[in-house]
């Protein structure tokens, strides 16, 4: 395994999730291989060294410049991360981004309606 965000380390969420669910399964996270960024990660796994895990959106995003033989699967269960919007102090946000948090919030609340009406 070969996972990325080395300099975050434990303090990755989406490291401390992984952990999480491994551990419930009674198994230990080891990577073999750290890296800083998922292009690495995903260099690493194209010439046979390991695994790794990335963002689907990575994944896409990449998937014209990543070798034909790799392939990716969702986790089951998914995992999840948390964003935040970073801004000056005592500053008025720019309507743009109020209309991205509103956009952002409207989808959420869709997504989080349908998960509840598919059940578990």
């Amino acid at each position: 395994m070969v996972l990325s965000e080395a300099t975050w380390g434990e303090r990755d969420y989406t490291r401390q999730q992984l952990t999480r669910v491994v551990q419930a399964a009674h198994r230990t996270l080891r990577p073999r291989i750290e890296v800083e960024n998922v292009e690495t990660a995903l260099e690493i796994v194209a010439r046979g060294h390991a695994d790794t895990i990335a963002a689907r959106g990575v994944v896409h995003r990449l998937a014209g410049q990543l070798p034909h033989r790799l392939h990716s699967a969702p986790l089951r269960p998914r995992l999840y991360d948390h964003f935040a919007l970073v801004h000056r102090r005592h500053t008025t946000l720019s309507r743009a981004t109020r209309t991205l948090i509103d956009l952002a919030t409207t989808r959420l609340r869709q997504a989080t309606a349908r998960g509840r009406q598919a059940g578990p």
